[in-house]
């Protein structure tokens, strides 16, 4: 199984706290398309921004909450949005608490920013440096629910 490659991305969320039992917080995804763009940039205050935004194309495979109508698809977006924000923001979290450029956000500043870059010493700025992840979540279809 060496060198294959998964051809299915899923994510299991939990977005609310409110139901029992605690299985029905939870909803499945599959996802079938990731767009991301960056964008770092120095900022006034000398610490370097970065914004990453991410969409996402879905397609709901498991919402064992309660039947899911059109009218609650708004709602469930938000809320998935949310939840991904949030996990994100964790990542980045840990990221820079070990110093772990994974976005390569250096080399964006480097490429595009050299004047900052060459003031600047990435090993100590990126710890402090603003990561800010956007999402977008578009819900092509609704499966099990």
């Amino acid at each position: 199984m060496r060198d294959v490659k998964n051809t299915r991305a899923q994510i299991t969320l939990k977005i609310t706290n409110d139901k029992k039992p605690d299985i029905k917080n939870f909803i499945t995804l599959n996802v079938e398309n990731v767009k991301s763009k960056t964008k770092a940039r120095p900022s006034k205050s000398s610490v370097a921004r970065t914004d990453i935004y991410t969409e996402l194309t879905v397609a709901i495979e498991e919402y064992p909450a309660d039947n899911l109508s059109i009218r609650k698809v708004g709602t469930i977006t938000k809320q998935i949005e949310a939840a991904l924000v949030d996990d994100a923001n964790k990542i980045i979290e840990i990221a820079q608490k070990s110093n772990g450029d994974i976005f390569g956000i250096g080399r964006t500043l480097h490429a595009y920013h050299p004047s900052y870059w060459n003031n600047v010493n990435w090993a100590k700025e990126y710890g402090n440096s603003q990561i800010v992840p956007h999402m977008k979540v578009n819900i092509r279809t609704r499966g099990i629910y």
